[in-house]
């Protein structure tokens, strides 16, 4: 039986900015991808870069088998490449996700601290940052976090939680809707479109909007097949619809 992974964390990591995956790519099996890197790292572990990528495609395996047990590579890749360079921003901005994904909310803004000292603009740690405030319970500080960050898909997204939080369901349908819109004019990569369209179901799925919500979930699924969250929160769907056959075969499936 596989430890599955906790679904808005999980989905929030490539949100915050995995840079394996581009806009409009269509990547190579991730397993493939892993076994290439893996080989790299075997004739040159200094690699941190190498080390760093291989992290992040870790953390995308667990994305789509929903095994959380593959964070603990994810990690392990991570802190090799910081054993290298201690202040690379990628693996400690790939360690953090791990954190996070893990609930490890204190670490996870400790580290998106640590890439702030050093570079206060960058985008990924104050995403991180409010992610982690947010885990911890600042919601004050985290909607503080939350204006520094730009109009984009991602701090909607985030919008749309704050929302949620202080009862503005309505709004945070409208604003979650709009992250998954400005993705797709955006040209932003699968998963990424992908994940913004589950967490818009996951808030229509919220306020009783059944087929909207299901709607949401097809756009996603269709967009990244692989996306664990997607096949999740659908059947999670078709079971309070009371369409019990189709979720059973859908968590089989996963499980």
């Amino acid at each position: 039986m596989r430890t599955l992974v906790p679904c808005w964390r999980a989905a929030f990591l490539l949100v915050a900015g995995a840079r394996v995956f581009g806009a409009g790519e269509a990547p190579e099996p991730v397993a493939r991808q892993i076994a290439r890197l893996e080989q790299r790292v075997a004739t040159r572990p200094s690699d941190f870069i190498a080390q760093t990528m291989l992290g992040e495609l870790r953390v995308r395996e667990v994305q789509e088998n929903g095994d959380l047990r593959g964070y603990a590579n994810a990690e392990d890749a991570f802190q090799k490449a910081l054993a290298e360079f201690p202040q690379h921003s990628g693996a400690l901005a790939g360690l953090a996700s791990v954190r996070l994904a893990l609930h490890r909310f204190a670490e996870a803004e400790d580290l998106a601290r640590k890439i702030l000292q050093h570079d206060g603009r960058n985008l990924g740690a104050q995403l991180l940052l409010f992610d982690a405030q947010l885990g911890t319970g600042k919601i004050k500080d985290a909607a503080e976090s939350l204006q520094r960050l730009p109009p984009i898909p991602a701090t909607f997204l985030r919008q749309a939680e704050l929302a949620w939080l202080h009862g503005q369901n309505d709004e945070a349908v409208k604003l979650s809707l709009r992250a998954a819109d400005d993705a797709d004019a955006r040209g932003d990569s699968a998963a990424n479109r992908a994940t913004y369209r589950v967490r818009a179901g996951e808030f229509l799925f919220r306020t009783g909007k059944f087929e909207r919500a299901r709607e949401q979930y097809a756009s996603a699924r269709k967009e990244w097949p692989e996306s664990f969250a997607a096949a999740e929160h659908t059947a999670e769907l078709e079971a309070a619809d009371g369409k019990f056959d189709q979720a059973i075969a859908i968590y089989e499936k996963l499980i």
